[in-house]
């Protein structure tokens, strides 16, 4: 679990590192491809990591960043390297230090080719820095801070090539926030709060502009099946009916009909009881 996912330019899908059921952090890597249902080995990472980011730049390249490393659970090192994998070549190459070392972080790719970074923990605090990659030199550079600091929030780029982060844990595991933040022209600016304070969310964008937001886990590690809907254009946010189960740490994604597809999670706020379950929601039905 805490593996991260790229789709490449070509449609087959990176999957790398993470974190098994005992001590073991994963540096392997593996690639899907969708045209022939078969998996193939992908040449191991540099460093084992999980809870990393992993974002598709423009040269098709993908470039992962942070993470933990280590065997416990509740003390885990906390990874500042960051590698960039071609898949051309099958080779991974630093992609030098973060400036703040971070895991449980969100990334996105900006409008310009560069990645930003923000969040995260790092093993002491809950971090609201940001720092953005640039491909082109290799180079780490500040992007200023968040009002808040937060861990496992969620990430979506808007039409308007603005970051939205939103929600996530606070205040050692204690708080689940609702505040949201946008990044854009290199810095952060308050948005309106998500209806109901969540981690471990889910946040899928549709072609019109707004974003769906569902499930995670409320302030005391109970799964949620709300969700809710942004508009961006109007910076507010409208209740949408619930998810037939409650989960957190669940996977979506946007289909080529409209419509999204929600699968597994957990029932219990942990990676232990997780759901084999998947659903679909249609925004058809009520738009």
């Amino acid at each position: 679990w805490a593996f991260a996912s790229s789709v490449l330019r070509d449609g087959r899908v990176l999957i790398a590192g993470g974190k098994g059921e005992g001590p073991d952090v994963a540096a392997s890597a593996e690639v899907f491809d969708p045209a022939t249902g078969a998996w193939s080995a992908a040449a191991p990472m540099g460093e084992a990591r999980y809870a990393h980011t992993a974002t598709l730049l423009v040269d098709g390249r993908v470039l992962v960043a942070g993470g933990y490393v280590g065997t416990s659970f509740f003390t885990p090192g906390v990874v500042d390297s960051a590698e960039l994998f071609d898949p051309r070549t099958n080779t991974w190459s630093p992609a030098g230090t973060i400036a703040d070392p971070r895991a449980a972080h969100v990334a996105a790719l900006l409008a310009d080719g560069r990645v930003l970074l923000a969040g995260g923990f790092n093993g002491n605090a809950y971090l609201n820095s940001s720092e953005t990659f640039d491909p082109t030199d290799g180079t780490w550079t500040g992007a200023g801070p968040m009002a808040t600091g937060r861990s496992v929030p969620l990430v979506a780029v808007l039409p308007d090539g603005r970051v939205l982060v939103a929600a996530g844990l606070a205040n050692q595991r204690l708080d689940v926030l609702a505040s949201v933040e946008l990044y854009g022209d290199g810095g952060w600016t308050p948005a309106a709060p998500v209806l109901a304070a969540r981690a471990y969310a889910m946040a899928v964008p549709f072609s019109d502009g707004t974003l769906l937001v569902t499930g995670g886990t409320d302030a005391i590690g109970n799964p949620l099946a709300s969700a809710e809907l942004y508009n961006p254009y109007a910076d507010t946010w409208t209740a949408h009916p619930d998810m037939l189960s409650s989960r957190g740490r669940a996977g979506a994604a946007l289909l080529n009909d409209g419509r999204v597809l929600v699968v597994g999670g957990t029932d219990t706020g942990l990676p232990a009881g997780a759901l084999r379950s998947a659903e679909i929601f249609d925004p058809h039905s009520i738009r």
